[in-house]
């Protein structure tokens, strides 16, 4: 019985949310940086699961890539970061990641608009078994709203 496999290297070059383009770091520590008037319990909550996608559990990824896209919290809100957990998630198989990160190349939000990754990564997600992904080209209303597309 061999250890749980590493996380995968995070590849690209995510974009910030003032549109800089900034590196992303493989396998990198993530921290979040609390900001004034953020809720608490979100941070805690954001915390603990940056600290289990380090350890190389893909719901920590998942769920620290779901606060960081729709968080009600605008300071804690983070469409580059969360494309990195997103990433790390949908490469440890959580392919509800990959459909959102193809939601976020479709719109470019948070990563560069590129539709071929968006399909990539929707094709991932159908693969992994969620069959409303297969061929999709629209988003779901609510990863819509979230991501603010239109």
């Amino acid at each position: 019985q061999g250890s749980a496999a590493p996380v995968p290297p995070v590849t690209g070059r995510p974009r910030s949310q003032d549109g800089a383009n900034r590196a992303a770091t493989p396998n990198a520590q993530v921290r979040p940086t609390p900001a004034q008037g953020d809720d608490a319990d979100e941070i805690e909550r954001l915390r603990v699961e940056i600290d289990a996608c380090n350890r190389g559990e893909r719901d920590g990824c998942s769920h620290a890539g779901g606060i960081l896209t729709c968080s009600p919290n605008r300071s804690t809100r983070n469409h580059a970061r969360a494309a990195v957990f997103n990433r790390r998630a949908c490469n440890l198989g959580g392919y509800v990641a990959c459909s959102v990160l193809g939601e976020m190349y479709r719109g470019g939000v948070g990563v560069p608009r590129d539709l071929a990754q968006a399909a990539s990564y929707y094709q991932r997600a159908c693969d992994g078994g969620l069959t409303q992904w297969c061929g999709r080209e629209r988003s779901t209303d609510e990863l819509h709203r979230c991501l603010q597309l239109r």
